[in-house]
C-alpha cells in the first residue's frame, strides 16, 4: 500500500504556502527560499516510511531560521548544506545561489527525506523541532553598557582583539541579540582556535559551521536593564567569523540608532537596507549589453558591476549558459570577473559615482547621494528596484521613498 493511500500527501499549493512562511522567517537575513520540482516528488515518496507533513516542514524551517539563519547566510553563494531535524529524522539538503536580479541569496531546497543517520559531506544544521532553542541555548540579549566589559574580559583570555572587530550593529543600539566578531584565521589555525574556545572559562563552545558559535557570560550583567521582546539571561551568543577583517567590517557595517549616535550620524534603518541600496545602485551603473540576444531576448553578453558578500565589488561579463545538447541556452548565467575585487568603501564610492565613502554610511545617506549625483530617471530605476526587493518588502520600505522622486 502506498503512503498516500492512508496519509495526505503534500500538494503544490501546500509547498507554495510553506515557501511564503520560509521566506518570512529567513528574509531577516536576506535569504529567499525556493523548492525544486523534485522536492515535491520526494516529500511524498513512500521511501520516507511515514508521510512528511506540512506541519513538520513548517516547524523545521521555523527552528532552522531561529537557530541557524545567520550561519547559513554566511556560507555565501554556491555553498551547500543540510537541514536536519533530529526528532523527526527529516533531512533537507540545500544549495545557496546568488540571485543577481533581486540581489539576495536564494536557498534552493533540492530534496527532502525522512531517514535515520543520514550521511552527507556538507555542513549540517541540526535542530530538534520541539525542544531546540536559539543557536546558543540559554543566551539572551546584551545591553550596550555590558559589551565592552564582556569582550575585554575575553580578549585577555583569548589573546586576540575583539572589541575593535565587532561587526554590524553591536554597540550601535541599546540592546543586541548577539555579537558577531571578525577573526583573522587560516584554515590551518581554525582547529587550534576551536580548542582554545572550548577551554576558555566563561565561554561555552556550541558548534562550528561557517562560524564558531559560542555562549559567553555577560560581565557586569545588570538584570534591571530589560529589553522589550528580547530575553535577558546573563549570557550572550558570540559568533566568531573567520575571514578578511577589514572587508567584513565594511560589508557588515550597520549605522547607529539615533539614541546611540556619538557623532551626529544615525539611521532609522538596518544595515541590510544600506547594502541592498548599494546593490540597487550598482546594478544600474555602467551596464553594457551586446546587441546579440538569446531566443528569449537575453543579451549574449552583459558587462556590469556586482556587489558580492565575499568579494566586495567586481566587474564581470555575464553570459547565459548553453544547453549541453547545443540547442539553445538555459536560464542560468556565468560571471567572468574582469576587474576587482574592490573591498574598501573609498573604491566603492568611486565605482558608484558618489562624492566620498561617507555617502555609504546608511540608506538615508545613499539615497541623498543618489538624488544629488544621478539623473532623475536613474534614481527612479534604483528606487523601483530597491522597493521591489523581497527582503526590503519584508523588512519594511523606508518612509522616505513615499515621496515623489524629482
Amino acid at each position: 500500500m502506498r503512503l498516500n493511500e492512508f496519509d495526505d500527501s503534500l500538494s503544490r499549493a501546500d509547498l507554495d504556502a510553506l515557501e511564503v512562511f520560509a521566506d518570512k522567517v529567513f528574509g531577516k537575513v536576506g535569504i529567499d527560499v525556493n523548492f525544486t520540482r523534485h522536492f515535491l516528488d520526494r516529500v511524498n515518496d513512500e521511501r520516507n516510511i511515514k508521510q512528511i507533513t506540512k506541519g513538520e516542514l513548517t516547524r523545521l524551517f521555523k527552528q532552522e531560521a531561529k537557530r541557524w539563519a545567520k550561519p547559513i547566510a554566511r556560507l555565501g553563494p554556491d555553498a551547500e548544506g543540510t537541514m536536519k531535524d533530529l526528532q523527526t529524522q527529516i533531512n533537507l539538503p540545500f544549495v545557496l545561489v546568488w540571485d543577481h536580479n533581486n540581489q539576495e541569496l536564494d536557498l534552493i531546497a533540492k530534496t527532502v527525506m525522512r531517514k535515520k543517520d543520514f550521511k552527507t559531506h556538507n555542513t549540517e544544521f541540526p535542530v530538534e523541532s520541539i525542544t531546540e532553542g536559539d543557536s546558543a541555548p540559554g543566551a539572551g540579549a546584551i545591553h550596550h553598557s555590558e559589551i565592552a566589559p564582556t569582550l575585554r574580559n575575553l580578549e585577555q583570555k583569548l589573546g586576540i582583539p575583539l572589541m575593535k572587530n565587532a561587526l554590524g550593529s553591536v554597540g550601535k543600539k541599546e540592546f543586541s541579540g548577539d555579537i558577531d566578531i571578525a577573526v583573522q584565521l587560516t584554515k590551518e589555525e581554525q582547529d587550534d582556535f576551536q580548542k582554545k574556545l572550548q577551554s576558555t572559562p566563561g565561554l561555552t563552545f556550541v558548534q562550528k559551521t561557517g562560524v564558531f558559535i559560542t555562549s559567553a557570560d555577560i560581565v557586569g550583567y545588570d538584570d534591571s536593564k530589560q529589553a522589550d521582546g528580547k530575553q535577558r539571561t546573563g549570557k550572550v551568543q558570540i559568533d566568531f567569523m573567520p575571514g578578511d577583517i577589514d572587508f567584513m567590517k565594511h560589508y557588515y557595517h550597520s549605522p547607529h540608532s539615533k539614541e546611540m549616535s556619538q557623532d551626529g550620524k544615525s539611521s532609522n534603518y538596518k544595515g541590510v537596507h544600506r547594502n541592498l541600496m548599494v546593490s540597487a545602485m550598482i546594478d544600474k551603473i555602467d551596464v553594457k549589453s551586446s546587441d546579440e540576444t538569446t531566443p528569449d531576448g537575453r543579451p549574449l553578453e552583459i558587462e556590469r558591476w556586482m556587489f558580492s558578500p565575499t568579494q566586495g565589488m567586481v566587474r564581470v561579463i555575464r553570459r547565459p549558459v548553453e544547453k549541453k545538447n547545443g540547442t539553445g541556452y538555459t536560464k542560468a548565467n556565468t560571471n567572468e570577473v574582469i576587474k576587482g575585487p574592490f573591498k574598501n568603501p573609498a573604491e566603492w564610492a568611486k565605482i558608484l559615482k558618489l562624492d566620498n565613502a561617507d555617502d555609504l554610511y546608511s540608506f538615508e545617506s545613499l539615497y541623498a547621494a543618489a538624488k544629488k549625483n544621478y539623473p532623475s530617471d536613474l534614481v527612479q530605476k534604483v528606487v523601483s528596484d530597491f522597493k521591489s526587493n523581497p527582503t526590503i518588502i519584508k523588512q519594511g520600505i523606508p518612509t522616505e521613498l513615499e515621496e515623489q522622486v524629482k
